[in-house]
């Protein structure tokens, strides 16, 4: 049988450790942000941003008495003198009330636009 004989190489420069990868993607999006911060939004995406608005406000305040006009959806609504009960907290779309007729005996809710002021 023939011998067989290993070589060992000598290493000249020692390897930097591995950075892991959730370090490097921190490394990507601070580099990122840092740029995005530094420079103005093109033309063409400023013409799309959303403004920031500050906080809504509603028109009427509760115990308002109200005109709301009729409904034409599958639900028909008495027209005329409605109170407000409660204003309800602004999400997106429109501002909604929850209104009550006195002549009915459950409440509805509307969005602002449905409402008008009463003339007194």
């Amino acid at each position: 049988m023939s011998e067989t004989k290993s070589i060992a190489v000598p290493v000249t420069r020692k390897r930097a450790p591995a950075k892991s990868s959730k370090t490097k993607l921190a490394a990507k999006a601070a580099a990122a942000a840092e740029a995005a911060a530094s420079t103005p939004l093109p033309l063409v995406l400023r013409r799309f941003a959303t403004p920031v608005r500050g906080p809504v406000r509603h028109r009427f305040a509760v115990g308002d008495r109200v005109l709301v006009g009729p409904r034409t959806g599958s639900i028909p609504r008495a027209p005329g003198a409605y109170i407000i009960i409660a204003a309800l907290p602004a999400e997106s779309g429109p501002l909604q009330y929850r209104v009550r007729n006195e002549g009915e005996p459950y409440e509805r809710v509307v969005v602002e636009s449905d409402i008008s002021e009463l003339d007194v």
